[in-house]
């Protein structure tokens, strides 16, 4: 027979370890177990409860504890692409200013991975100025715990596994990092490469002083071409009435006094003609031009120019061609190399200037010096405008892509070799003329006597008068307009007008409206048109009309009597 209580404490046993088992699964996370509740024992059966309400509960933890973990995974994965993913440069330090976290741009900045950054400070990974400009900038941020927002420059050479190389400028903020009680423990940065941003800035201040200078030389331009203009005038009326009086003079000492003024007056227009040059109110008018006589011609004004502490040297060999290119251009560019080579010699030295003709088809002009010669970078970009190594208010960097452009317009070559402390060369290839040139016959050819009427417009009165007297001198009925508005009555009130001379440039009405205005009342009728100006666009089109001329002034006589001749001769028969 059993022992009654024999029995119940093997039911003890059991009921003890079936929750036994329960929560030793329990312990090891599985939470899809549960304890039996229907024990006959009250006791067994409260027990049971309590282990199954602990279970729900444990695992109703344990879900919100792995939807908690996984929206942590999504954020960490989030702030991870944005760290990634972003071009700035995104870094934690601690306290001591070593790196806790690093992005792929810092990483890329240091040519170096993340694993082989975090845990090092930058006098491991800077070159020793820089780590300490980095390191004094982070230690007021922490010790003023406030943030701070500026430029810093770093030169990628100097840093040893960097592979790229040049100047980079960086946008850095940083602020201080704290702990959930508020004190600084580290710092958190973010750099931005404004380096393409600042060379822009840089270039678009560049350009806004280029244009500030270039409307400035406008101004100046329109000065010298307005004043061109008005010295044009005079000078015709000092060149026309010379040459009257020349044709009146016999030798002597007065017509050595007259011939005195009439060359004054040329070497007058050659300097207005560099005006108009200058303000680009004159048209490139190629012609055939002994280097060689020019140079020789502008030696006492290149002299002058380099001064008493600069030596000149000009080579000219004998037979040297002709070239095709505009004298007054071929002198700019002549000058502004010179004064070139003597602004490299501030303590003084040689100029040497030698024609040759290397080839049967080149003409070759080198000038050269014995100053500071030029660095690569510099040699290279000496021909671009506005590129200058002087002082400001001391160069305009025009000067060499002037000379630059007018050898090129002339199918030209132009080179330069120079060596710091050595000196510069300057080579100016040019195409040579195979026609030699023939000083012009400047013999009067008399006007024909099949002009009628002349209508004279001109409101400047020294040439009005000097063109009238011409006209008169050699018989012709000769009609004197003030001013366009008077010449525009006449024409409008049907006057017999057989030839038309005419002022482009005056007030109310131009010199070609005129010219217009009497070929549609008159077909046959002949305008020669004056200026003291290259002919502009808007009068090209009625110079070719057959009985349409140009005449620029300085004129005198005899260019008058060929422009007239050329306009009234009649054409040869057929």
């Amino acid at each position: 027979m059993t022992d009654p209580d024999d029995d119940y404490r093997e039911y003890v046993r059991e009921q003890v370890h079936e929750l036994t088992r329960t929560l030793t699964r329990v312990k090891f996370g599985d939470f899809e177990c549960g304890a039996s509740t229907t024990q006959p024992d009250e006791l067994f059966g409260y027990l049971a409860s309590m282990i199954n309400v602990s279970i729900n509960a444990a695992r109703n933890a344990q879900s919100e504890l792995q939807a908690s973990n996984r929206k942590l995974e999504s954020r960490n994965r989030l702030l991870h692409a944005v760290l990634e993913g972003t071009n700035e440069i995104v870094f934690l330090k601690d306290r001591d200013g070593r790196y806790v976290l690093i992005n792929r741009p810092g990483c890329e900045f240091f040519g170096l991975p993340a694993e082989r950054i975090v845990g090092k400070s930058d006098a491991e990974l800077l070159p020793e100025h820089a780590a300490e400009r980095v390191r004094t900038q982070d230690q007021r941020i922490m010790t003023s715990n406030v943030g701070e927002t500026y430029e810093i420059a770093f030169d990628l050479t100097l840093i040893p596994e960097q592979q790229a190389s040049g100047n980079r400028v960086f946008l850095a903020t940083k602020t201080p990092h704290r702990d959930p009680e508020g004190a600084v423990i580290g710092l958190i940065g973010l750099c931005r490469d404004i380096t393409d941003r600042v060379e822009a800035e840089r270039r678009r201040l560049e350009l806004e002083d280029q244009l500030r200078h270039a409307q400035k030389m406008e101004a100046v331009g329109q000065l010298a071409g307005g004043i061109a203009h008005d010295f044009n005038n005079l000078l015709t009326s000092v060149l026309g009435n010379a040459e009257l009086l020349l044709e009146d003079t016999e030798s002597g000492e007065t017509r050595e006094i007259v011939e005195q003024i009439a060359q004054a007056g040329r070497r007058a227009a050659e300097l207005t003609e560099q005006l108009l040059t200058f303000s680009r109110k004159r048209v490139n008018t190629p012609d055939e031009v002994h280097l060689g006589r020019v140079l020789l011609a502008m030696e006492k004004m290149l002299r002058r120019l380099i001064g008493d502490k600069t030596e000149l040297s000009i080579d000219v060999k004998t037979g040297t061609p002709w070239v095709l290119i505009d004298p007054v251009q071929l002198e700019q560019v002549i000058i502004n190399l010179v004064l070139n080579s003597r602004d490299a010699m501030p303590e003084g030295g040689l100029i040497s200037i030698a024609l040759t003709t290397p080839t049967h088809e080149l003409v070759r002009l080198r000038i050269s010096d014995t100053g500071t010669g030029m660095e690569d970078s510099v040699r290279e970009r000496v021909f671009e405008p506005f590129f200058t190594t002087k002082e400001v208010g001391k160069g305009t960097g025009l000067g060499l892509s002037t000379a630059y452009g007018i050898v090129n317009e002339a199918n030209g070559k132009i080179s330069v070799t120079s060596q710091p402390g050595v000196g510069t060369q300057f080579t100016i290839d040019l195409p040579r003329t195979m026609v030699t040139a023939v000083p012009p016959n400047n013999a009067p050819e008399g006007f024909p006597s099949t002009v009628g009427t002349v209508l004279l417009v001109e409101d400047c009165l020294e040439i009005r008068q000097l063109t009238a007297r011409i006209l008169k001198k050699h018989g012709f009925s000769t009609i004197v307009a003030r001013d366009s508005a008077h010449a525009r009555d006449l024409i409008d009130a049907e006057t017999s007008i057989d030839l038309l001379i005419t002022d482009v440039v005056m007030p109310e009405h131009r010199g070609n409206e005129l010219a217009q205005r009497l070929i549609d009342r008159s077909p046959e009728a002949r305008v020669l048109l004056i200026s003291g100006f290259a002919p502009s666009s808007s009068i090209h089109e009625l110079l070719q009309h057959p009985n349409v001329a140009y005449l620029r002034k300085p004129f005198g006589p005899t260019q008058l009597f060929k422009a007239v001749g050329a306009l009234t001769r009649p054409a040869p028969l057929s």
